[in-house]
This record gives C-alpha cells, structure tokens and sequence, in this order.
C-alpha cells in the first residue's frame, strides 16, 4: 500500500507503517489485549533451549484467531508456485497474511504478523512470523 503525497505513515509499537497496515496492526492489538484463553491449534516438536527445530526453524503455536487476513499474491503472482504444487499438490493458491497471538518455544506469547501459503481443499501451509509486536 501507498502513502498519499504528503501522508505521513501512522506509528504502531514504535514502527512507522503505511496507514491501512497501522489501522490493521492497531485493531489486533486492541482484539488481543488479554492473552486468548484457547488452546494450542498448531504446535511442532522443538527444542526448548532454543526454540529451534533440527532443521533451524523456529517453532511456535498459534493460540488465538487470526484477525485481518489479507491476501498478499494470488496465482502466478506467488514466486514459489512450482514448489507447492510439487510438495502439496495442485489447487487455487494464495499467500496470505494476518495477525495472531502465538506461543513461542519458551512459553511467551507475542501478537505477531504471520505470513502462509493456503489453497482450496488442501488448507493453510508454512506458517511465518514476519513480525512480532
């Protein structure tokens, strides 16, 4: 998203973003204000001295809702298209992004921006943290 000429981007946490991001970033702030009182939807084996898997990722669960979904690509659009059809098969896929409350390795919860992969009939794939907030 653009600024207009002129705008200056809304400040959320400290960061600087463009206003329809900040709007976003601010509603989910205020949506989990409490810690979400759900259970682990999403949680992978890790080690919990580092919260790094044998593989270097880093594991957590996503333990609220997501809030503003967005689709960031769509299609051709996605860069590793080829890659997930190889892995999960063909279907309609989008690269998403939202906002959840997650559970990292050490046991602290953290909003945070995710980033996946989803397609019809197959479901969401590859959960990112993009950003903590």
């Amino acid at each position: 998203m653009s600024l207009a000429p002129g705008e200056p981007p809304a400040r959320v946490g400290g960061r600087a973003w463009p206003l329809a991001s900040a709007r976003c970033a601010d509603e989910a702030l205020r949506t989990f204000a409490r810690p979400a009182g759900a259970s682990v939807s999403a949680e992978r084996t890790n080690d919990p001295r580092t919260g790094h898997g044998h593989d270097g990722h880093v594991y957590f669960a996503i333990i609220g809702p997501l809030v503003c979904v967005e689709t960031i690509a769509a299609g051709s659009g996605i860069r590793e298209l080829r890659r997930l059809r190889k892995l999960y098969g063909p279907g309609r896929w989008r690269k998403r992004k939202g906002y959840a409350r997650i559970r990292l390795a050490d046991g602290e919860t953290a909003l945070a921006e995710l980033h996946w992969y989803e397609a019809t009939g197959i479901g969401k794939r590859e959960f990112k943290i993009k950003r903590i907030l």
